[in-house]
């Protein structure tokens, strides 16, 4: 077998094969987030022993914005949200944040960027949006690789909602929401030859979920199936791939044939 097509059944593998063994982990009761753990390594394996690309092309950023901005921009709609959302599902959060003393938001904050960030978005990002997404791309496209990572999104959130005993009418909120992000997050790198504001979006919704459960701790960690809920979730989602299109108005002449 020729090194082409052991590097595609070795991206298959890591983009259905893994997240499908995390989910029957998650059903028996086994180590599904080891798995997780295992899956971020094989990730980087592949990208250097398989695609032999150099570690400094983890971080993909050669479009016109510049990265801090675009990590800026892409945390902006799912900072707001997220605010929003707590402050509709939890009345009393808002209180919480401005009555906590400076230790609690010192360690709240903390959390958000070690748990948030370091431990979930960072290495997820990573994996989906650039070691599967930029093969993926170069073999069969822009939008099998939107749609194809996209899923994986959705399949790598599964075990944590059986884990955590999700009902029906939470999974009628996200799963729509994983795949929306995932399929904007997606686009972003595409459309803005940037894995920076994908990032953005990442680390802005988990730190800010992250933060404030730390200050004032929900009974349950997902999304009510409500009115509300939803509209916010859509303006936001909405709001960030406005801005992906705003953002990528004027593209690089490479960006010609981006969906």
């Amino acid at each position: 077998m020729s090194a082409r097509p052991q590097a595609t059944v070795l991206l298959l593998i890591l983009l259905i094969a893994a997240p499908i063994a995390a989910i029957f982990l998650a059903l028996s009761g086994g180590p599904w987030r080891l798995l997780l753990l295992v899956f971020y390594l094989c990730a980087l394996c592949y990208w250097r022993l398989a695609e032999q690309r150099p570690w400094r092309d983890l971080m993909y950023s050669d479009g016109r914005s510049r990265t801090w901005t675009l990590l800026a921009v892409g945390a902006a709609a799912p900072v707001i949200g997220g605010l929003l959302l707590g402050a509709q599902e939890e009345p009393g959060c808002m209180k919480a944040v401005t009555a906590a003393a400076p230790a609690q938001l010192l360690s709240a904050v903390g959390m958000a960027v070690l748990v948030g960030c370091c431990l979930n978005a960072i290495p997820e990002e990573v994996a989906l949006r650039r070691v599967l997404l930029d093969p993926l791309l170069r073999r069969w496209g822009a939008p099998l690789a939107i749609s194809a990572t996209a899923l994986a999104f959705v399949a790598w959130h599964l075990p944590t909602w059986l884990d955590s005993g999700l009902t029906a009418s939470a999974y009628a909120v996200e799963v729509p929401d994983k795949l929306v992000f995932g399929l904007v997050a997606g686009w972003s790198v595409v459309r803005l030859r940037s894995l920076f504001f994908a990032l953005g979006m990442h680390m802005g919704s988990n730190a800010v979920g992250v933060f404030l459960d730390a200050l004032a701790p929900r009974e349950q960690s997902w999304a009510a199936p409500d009115a509300p809920t939803v509209l916010i979730t859509s303006a936001q989602l909405a709001a960030a791939a406005l801005l992906v299109w705003w953002l990528s108005r004027t593209p690089n002449p490479a960006d010609d044939n981006a969906p």
